[in-house]
């Protein structure tokens, strides 16, 4: 990917951030800070006197790079992104953070991913096919594990019918911690775009459904968001909030619709009100 181009495959991010914003959160402007890694005392001085502030790393310039970056960021914790300017650093991050194994949280990374991802789905325009190519193991690592959440939307239910049901499927008892950022999709409203059809034979990802492996939280905690179309719509049947006549004409639409359809008719709301019902429920089960 030519990075002077990278606008291509980051066009949706812009707009999704505003998305994010509800109507009645205050819009601050962040404290933006430009540097390189380390940052610098004084700039991450600045952070802990204004919780505002976002940092914005120059990758090419700093001294951390590959996984001694994604560590160092994993641990601080902090607001951040990455810049890149040349294709050659680009590969050796996207490279490492593919198979890194802790969570950390970079945007740019989080919305190139999803793009790469819809692309192999063939839900975007094929535009960079060297680097699915040079990926092409690592995504279908990935891809393994976010195919199993149609099996987890279910699961997580926690009734007789849906615990019959899961059984069904393989079973794997990894407990390996590489491409675990696959969760950090979770939060971006665009990526549900991904599950347009679900896979007809995902796995039952033993640890990943029932231990807290995602940096002290379990997976519930990422996928019981209220952007979740697959999420409001299991609640909705669990809760029986979900009219039997509007399910079925449901299943007749793709992701993108029903989660339009869920929002026109107040389900989304619903689901944030009555949230507690489902994760009381969940925690008796000792998922929480």
């Amino acid at each position: 990917m030519n990075m002077e181009n990278k606008e291509d495959i980051m066009e949706t991010e812009e707009i999704e951030n505003k998305e994010d914003i509800t109507e009645t959160e205050e819009i601050k402007e962040p404290n933006i800070i430009k540097t390189i890694a380390p940052i610098p005392l004084e700039n991450l001085k600045q952070y802990f006197e204004d919780k505002n502030t976002f940092f914005v790393i120059d990758y090419d310039n700093s001294t951390l790079s590959k996984d001694k970056l994604l560590t160092y960021l994993s641990n601080l914790e902090i607001p951040c992104d990455l810049e890149i300017s040349s294709d050659e650093k680009f590969i050796e991050i996207y490279s490492e953070y593919l198979k890194f194994d802790q969570m950390v949280d970079i945007p740019l990374l989080e919305h190139i991913t999803i793009n790469f991802l819809l692309e192999r789905k063939g839900y975007r325009p094929n535009r960079f096919p060297e680097y699915l190519k040079m990926w092409d193991e690592d995504f279908k690592y990935w891809e393994e594990r976010l195919d199993s959440l149609s099996l987890y939307a279910v699961w997580v239910c926690k009734i007789p019918q849906t615990q019959v049901y899961v059984q069904n499927f393989e079973r794997d008892e990894t407990d390996s911690t590489i491409g675990i950022n696959f969760v950090s999709l979770l939060k971006h409203p665009r990526f549900f775009d991904y599950f347009c059809y679900l896979p007809p034979t995902p796995k039952y990802f033993t640890k990943y459904f029932n231990d807290y492996m995602f940096k002290g939280n379990n997976l519930f905690y990422y996928w019981a968001r209220q952007h979740n179309p697959i999420h409001t719509f299991m609640f909705g049947l669990v809760t029986g909030k979900l009219d039997p006549e509007f399910y079925s004409n449901l299943l007749e639409l793709n992701i993108r619709d029903i989660a339009e359809k869920l929002e026109k008719e107040g389900y989304l709301e619903k689901a944030k009100d009555d949230g507690s019902q489902i994760k009381s429920a969940v925690k008796k089960e000792t998922i929480l």
